[in-house]
């Protein structure tokens, strides 16, 4: 499938999980969510879940990424057939934003068949059908996100989309 070819070409192992998130500037602002995603993907790696982090539109690690965390950029993409390709690679998407009007990133996430995992809040309602199409999570807790991420690592909940990783 594409998204193994991806992986490869990016140097993630088949095997990995991958949350994929936007990021141009998004580690650097708070309301973008980067505290409440880096404290939960702390909290999974501290319960023993390996994990992932795939990054697109950022160059360079966040700064205070955790320890165990591993981390790959695609630096910034140009058009929407290279997002389509590295989001292709993922498991998941997940945004912890809670200033998005509608979601573009989490809408073409959804589009291309990945589990979207985003805050119940904003426009992201309008993207994420909960228990269908991702995971909504209470946009103040570090722990009803990580509930989220650990239930699309071990698939608990049947998401209707067909998600690209899964052929």
């Amino acid at each position: 499938c594409a998204g193994d070819a991806t992986r490869s070409a990016l140097g993630i192992g088949s095997e990995e999980f991958v949350i994929v998130t936007a990021g141009i500037g998004g580690t650097s602002i708070d309301s973008k969510g980067w505290p409440l995603l880096r404290d939960a993907l702390q909290t999974l790696t501290n319960k023993g879940i390996s994990i992932h982090l795939l990054i697109i539109g950022q160059s360079e690690a966040p700064a205070d990424l955790p320890r165990g965390i591993k981390f790959t950029s695609t630096g910034l993409l140009s058009g929407s057939t290279e997002v389509g390709r590295a989001m292709s690679a993922a498991d998941v998407f997940v945004t912890a934003s809670t200033i998005e009007s509608f979601g573009l990133a989490a809408a073409e996430a959804s589009a291309l068949g990945l589990p979207v995992i985003a805050p119940n809040t904003s426009g992201l309602t309008d993207v994420v059908i909960d228990g269908e199409t991702g995971w909504l999570f209470d946009p103040d807790s570090v722990e009803s996100l990580v509930v989220s991420i650990a239930e699309a690592h071990a698939d608990e909940v049947i998401i209707t989309n067909d998600n690209p990783r899964s052929e």
